[in-house]
């Protein structure tokens, strides 16, 4: 029983596979640019920590700091990039969930009507916005039956 709910939940979440793969885009380019900004900031950080430490004659003890401070930003440099892999995929299903959710039922009712077929009217969430869409497309299904009788 608990594997049925958990596929109804994926076919809730994934309503229109290309359309949200299409979405999927500019929300991956904004994080392989922030990783690579991420990444960027650390080698420079990186790369300043070993210049001072090459500049000059350090002792073993500011060794020992340059490189506890370097296993801390590379550790924060990993963090970053997760977090923001965690962000990206949380935003990228909330609005292609959003967006194209309720535009599944009303295409779907469309293609009912060019096949003649409207039994049931379009029921979309209280809060999707595309509510005042899936109401015209149903009094024109309305309209469309009373025509044909």
């Amino acid at each position: 029983m608990a594997q049925i709910e958990n596929r109804r939940k994926l076919k809730n979440t994934i309503v229109d596979t290309g359309a949200q793969l299409r979405l999927l885009i500019p929300f991956l380019t904004l994080l392989l640019l922030s990783t690579g900004l991420l990444i960027f900031v650390n080698w420079r950080v990186l790369q300043t920590l070993s210049y001072f430490t090459s500049a000059t004659s350090p002792d073993s003890s500011s060794v020992a700091e340059v490189q506890e401070l370097s296993n801390i930003i590379s550790i924060a440099t990993t963090g970053g990039v997760f977090i923001l892999a965690i962000v990206t995929l949380g935003c990228w299903l909330f609005y292609s969930h959003h967006i194209f959710g309720p535009i599944v039922p009303i295409i779907r009712k469309l293609k009912e009507l060019d096949k003649g077929d409207s039994e049931e009217p379009i029921k979309l969430r209280k809060f999707d916005e595309l509510g005042s869409i899936a109401n015209a497309v149903n009094d024109l299904s309305e309209n469309f039956k009373r025509g044909l009788k």
